[in-house]
Formats: C-alpha cells, sequence, structure tokens
C-alpha cells in the first residue's frame, strides 16, 4: 500500500530501575552498555508506564518528557483477591488475631521481635504466620519453643500461588516489609484488596497508596523498635485495627487498583498513540 504502519513502543515499567537493581545487589556484566540500553530504551518510547512516582523521577532524570510518562502502580485481580470471610478460616486460626509476613524472611524483617512481643502479651489467641520461608524460618520456630509459644507461630514453607488468596485470609494484621525505594509491592495491594490492618515502613513509594493512621500504620525504617511500636497499637486497639481494615478495602475502590482498571488506562493510552501517529502520517504524505 506504500503507507508505513504508525510506529509505538510502549514501555510498561515493573521492576525499573534494572541497571541500578542489578548494580547495587551484583549480577550485571557490561554496565557501561547495561546503562546505555536501559536509558535508550526509556527515551525512544513514545509513553512509558511506571509503577510509582518515585520511579518516574528517574525517567524524568533520564531525559523521557514528562508528557510521556503516565504512573501506573500495580492491581490485583478483584474475583481472585476479594475481602476477607471468616468461613475461610482454617481450624488452627479459628478465633485468633493473626500477625501475618509474606515472603522470605531475614534478619533485618524483626520477626523474633514479634514473637517475644507475642511471648510477653500472654495472649494465647495471638499468632504469627510465615506465608513462605527462609533463612530465619527455622531460628524462629526454635525461639517460640523457648518461649512457650510454639502453637502460636506458624510457618508454611513455599505455597503455590493460586494458595495465596486463602492463607492471607487468615491474616489480620499484614507485614509489609522494607523494598525497594522504586517499587509498587504486589503483595501491598493484595492485602488492600484482602481488607487487612496494614504495618509498613513511611517511604516515599509506600505513601504513594498508603496514608498513616487512614488506610494503614507506618513506621519510620531507622528506628529499630518502631515496627514493634506499631504492632502494639494495632493488636491493643480494635476499632483502630476495623479502621484500618475498612480503608484498605476503599483503596483498591477509588484508586481503581485492579489489572482490569490498568488494563483499560494503557489501551487507551495505546489508543491515544496510534491515533496521533495515523494522523501525523497522513499529513506528511
Amino acid at each position: 500500500m506504500g503507507q508505513e504502519a504508525a510506529r509505538v513502543e510502549t514501555g510498561i515499567g515493573g521492576e525499573l530501575p534494572l541497571y541500578l537493581e542489578r548494580a547495587q545487589y551484583g549480577g550485571i556484566s557490561l554496565a557501561r552498555l547495561a546503562k546505555w540500553t536501559e536509558r535508550y530504551t526509556w527515551c525512544n518510547a513514545d509513553h512509558v508506564c511506571p509503577v510509582t512516582h518515585v520511579l518516574a523521577g528517574y525517567l524524568l532524570e533520564a531525559g523521557v518528557s514528562e508528557d510521556n510518562i503516565t504512573v501506573i502502580p500495580n492491581g490485583i485481580d478483584p474475583s481472585v483477591f476479594h475481602p476477607n470471610q471468616n468461613s475461610v478460616r482454617r481450624p488452627e486460626f479459628i478465633g485468633k488475631l493473626t500477625i501475618g509476613f509474606v515472603g522470605f524472611c531475614r534478619e533485618w524483617h524483626q520477626l523474633d521481635k514479634v514473637l517475644s512481643l507475642i511471648a510477653a502479651s500472654k495472649n494465647p489467641d495471638l499468632m504469627l504466620l510465615i506465608v513462605g520461608d527462609g533463612p530465619v524460618a527455622i531460628p524462629l520456630q526454635q525461639q517460640a519453643e523457648e518461649l512457650g509459644i510454639a502453637t502460636q507461630l506458624h510457618v508454611t514453607g513455599l505455597v503455590e500461588r493460586h494458595a495465596m488468596p486463602m492463607w492471607l485470609d487468615q491474616i489480620d494484621i499484614a507485614l509489609q516489609p522494607a523494598v525497594t525505594p522504586w517499587s509498587s509491592p504486589l503483595k501491598l495491594i493484595e492485602y488492600l484488596a484482602k481488607g487487612k490492618a496494614i504495618i509498613a515502613p513511611d517511604t516515599e513509594n509506600i505513601r504513594e497508596l498508603l496514608v498513616d493512621g487512614n488506610n494503614a500504620l507506618l513506621y519510620p525504617v531507622d528506628a529499630p523498635d518502631a515496627i514493634i511500636v506499631r504492632i502494639k497499637q494495632i493488636v491493643g486497639d480494635d476499632v483502630l485495627r476495623a479502621r484500618l481494615q475498612r480503608q484498605a478495602l476503599q483503596t483498591i475502590k477509588y484508586r481503581q487498583l485492579t489489572w482490569a482498571g490498568n488494563a483499560a488506562r494503557i489501551e487507551s493510552i495505546f489508543s491515544t498513540l496510534t491515533t496521533g501517529a495515523s494522523a501525523a502520517s497522513r499529513n506528511t504524505k
């Protein structure tokens, strides 16, 4: 037909900036080429969709036009991650107030301090559930034995992805650990969709979704026992806990944090780009 197809290269940001992440944690070769490739990709895409405003800042510093950036956080499928129902509680969690951690547990997550808090509370209905595994899983189980609270700790080990909604249903208070400063943690959005009372680090990317005292309790990451202070606060206040859980669910609704909503926004961006490219192509004839 003699007509060039409209060129649209839409970048969808997820684990970016990959170069910086790999440089910090190792596992990168040809560093100059990697950095150039990443910058070239960002700057030559017609549109880029980072998952946080923090990440958008990296794109702006790299030279991407603000007009070519739309921040779209991660999302959930509401048919899979929907509000907690008491009827799905496993027998060992019925009637319990459960603090939950999801992921690969390490020393800096301070779960040993959570166990000490549980032991000090003298409350047999207060539990810690670790959905995952990690190098401190066995030491934590040994600590629970020594503290006399072995039945108040449950470690699942690695679980299949399809089982995650069920395990989240066992949790009342969800712990969000510190993450890379540009990320949009998927587990955090799943906590919101399940209506959990969330405790999370007070960092810029986390504050894009959470408001301290509204839909979560935030703690300063540079204060060693701040997370424990927040856990004590939320364990001891039923009214606060219920309010945080309600507001968590509302966050999904008013922020439209769903994959379908994200797809619709990307489709709209793509449609605008292709329409503009087609018009430009006609005008050059």
